[in-house]
């Protein structure tokens, strides 16, 4: 029997474990090379203009951007042997935070991506930060780079004060503050088509991509440790759900049994009244 036809009995014998099931399919799925790069964050936060620059879509894109919402389930793209992947604006809609919450636990590294324009993180990010703390066997601030997007519209100074204040939310949150990144891609997609190497460099884009090369060896040799961990994990939080739901059938059962030789005691107790009530008839 495979592990899907396996997971769907045990499914239907324990309802409540399909979203730890879920998980524990989606990673036993998963090939042991592939390293997932997902970005993360607020509707119109410039994650998916960030993936046609990281992935070098600059004719054509691969990730929709438009005015209006266009990022509504998971999208991929490959990039140097790293698998890029798109997610939902968290400030949508329960369906699309559930799958950009889905691509989120897949991944190996998150971009989370922030408008300056915006300032500090809003209290919708932060609580959607520390979800996925709850649900990673890593600190939050190893396994996610910050990517302050539209770098140049604020001052230096504001960037700087702005940083300072989000690191300082990562360190209250976590304990530490991730590595981060200022880039445009706007800016770099607009250097690439007008072949402009300033505007290129400028934009911080190539700089992103490097250390997304370097750390690809690292992310690579850790992935079977960390799955191994995660599936350890829903493995043991699956064997409490178990557990706590057989007992609860196990404790039904005791109760309808109990009910059960309740009934029978009180039928054979009028039977042997009624059986006294026909011999003393007889008799009489």
């Amino acid at each position: 029997m495979n592990i899907s036809k396996q997971h769907a009995m045990l499914h239907q014998l324990v309802p409540d474990t399909a979203p730890l099931l879920e998980q524990l399919l989606d990673l036993e799925q998963q090939p042991n090379h592939e390293v997932v790069v997902a970005a993360c964050g607020l509707y119109n936060a410039g994650k998916s203009t960030l993936l046609n620059a990281l992935g070098g879509f600059v004719e054509q894109e691969h990730f929709k951007t438009a005015a209006a919402r266009e990022t509504r389930q998971l999208q991929t793209a490959s990039m140097q042997g790293l698998t890029l992947l798109d997610t939902p604006g968290l400030d949508a809609d329960c369906d699309d935070d559930n799958t950009a919450f889905k691509g989120v636990l897949q991944a190996d590294l998150l971009l989370m991506v922030h408008n300056p324009r915006n300032g500090e993180l809003d209290q919708q990010e932060l609580e959607y930060l520390a979800n996925i703390q709850a649900q990673s066997e890593q600190p939050l601030h190893q396994r996610l780079m910050l990517v302050l997007s539209y770098g140049g519209e604020l001052s230096a100074a504001e960037e700087t004060r702005l940083l300072a204040t989000i690191h300082q939310q990562f360190i209250e949150l976590c304990g530490d503050k991730p590595v981060t990144k200022v880039v445009s891609a706007t800016t770099y997609l607009d250097g690439v088509r007008r072949n402009k190497p300033a505007l290129i460099a400028h934009s911080g884009v190539v700089e992103l991509q490097q250390h997304l090369a370097e750390q690809h060896a690292d992310l690579q040799s850790q992935r079977v440790i960390i799955r191994q961990q995660k599936q350890q994990r829903l493995r043991q939080l699956l064997q409490v759900e178990i557990d706590h739901a057989l007992q609860q059938k196990h404790q039904l059962l005791k109760q309808a049994r109990q009910q059960l030789a309740s009934v029978l005691t009180q039928q054979e107790q009028s039977a042997s009244a009624l059986r006294r009530m026909l011999r003393e008839r007889l008799t009489a």
